[in-house]
């Protein structure tokens, strides 16, 4: 058996506390992907990390040997069970909604707070004084599949570490999840052609305006790689990847134009178009405001 590190003691001290990453990160004064690094045991964290999030009740010896020096009394998981159940019952309160032309009104939930109500449910599946031993196990069943944990309403969707240009090309670093936004599941089932192959990225660029702006959020339907319509599609050209419009024609012709007026279309014909490798078709935009 593999003895946990650093990051995994750091995970389970934050668990304990009852902090999502996004709380651990602000009251450390780093960012959510530096916390989430520090977890996975990408990075380790200096001593000034270290001291800030003492002083939130982390018990860091704990984390750098794995004994511990004090245990700290956890949040009674009775309290935190009514918390987590007001919580799901008023569930309504804290949907967000979006209104793009196409598609009407879209519900979806903040990520912090679907995230926040992941790791609740996780430290109550870990919890021995729980009542009701049913309902700890299906607090246990829930903690081990993020997209079960909000409801089946709701679908999870990971917010990857990766920028789709909409301009001169952005290098695809990598794929690391940073973050889940929810959506309805009713609304993924009539746009997507899989709710597990969906992905969201950030926009980056100014070529794709007014349409799509720096820093909107794009959902991509990974299942959609050819060119079946007139649509946005996210594509990488020579592990480039843009975001762009593209239309074909009848005659196998393919147009990739951008909504910019001054950034010039291109076009491929029909053998050339099969090089073309298209990552996915944007299905919806988040914009910032």
């Amino acid at each position: 058996m593999v003895s946990e590190g650093i990051g995994e003691r750091l995970r389970r001290e934050r668990l304990r506390l009852v902090m999502n990453q996004s709380d651990m990160a602000k009251a450390a004064g780093v960012t959510k992907k530096t916390q989430g690094l520090y977890e996975k045991g990408v990075r380790f964290p200096d001593a000034r990390y270290l001291a800030t999030v003492a002083e939130v009740g982390v018990d860091v010896y704990y984390v750098l040997t794995g004994n511990r020096m004090v245990t700290a009394p956890p949040k009674p998981a009775n309290e935190l069970l009514n918390e987590v159940i007001a919580e799901i019952e008023n569930i309504d309160d804290v949907i967000e909604v979006d209104v793009v032309p196409e598609d009407g009104a879209i519900p979806h939930l903040p990520s912090d707070f679907a995230k926040s109500l992941i790791d609740k449910i996780r430290v109550l599946a870990q919890a021995d004084e729980c009542d009701d031993l049913k309902k700890r196990l299906m607090f246990a069943k829930l903690a081990g599949n993020d997209s079960d944990v909000v409801a089946a309403k709701f679908v999870t969707v990971p917010l990857h570490d990766v920028q789709g240009s909409c301009g001169d090309g952005s290098v695809i670093h990598s794929e690391q999840i940073v973050d889940y936004l929810a959506f309805k599941r009713e609304w993924i089932s009539r746009v997507a052609t899989d709710p597990k192959r969906l992905a969201l990225i950030e926009a980056a660029g100014d070529s794709m305006m007014p349409t799509i702006h720096s820093g909107d959020l794009l959902l991509i339907d990974l299942c959609v790689t050819r060119v079946e319509q007139d649509a946005i599609y996210a594509i990488n050209v020579e592990g480039m990847l843009y975001i762009k419009r593209i239309q074909k024609r009848l005659d196998g012709t393919v147009i990739v134009k951008s909504d910019n007026p001054a950034y010039e279309e291109q076009r491929f014909n029909a053998s050339e178009a099969e090089a073309l490798r298209i990552v996915g078709r944007v299905i919806w935009m988040g914009k910032r405001v």
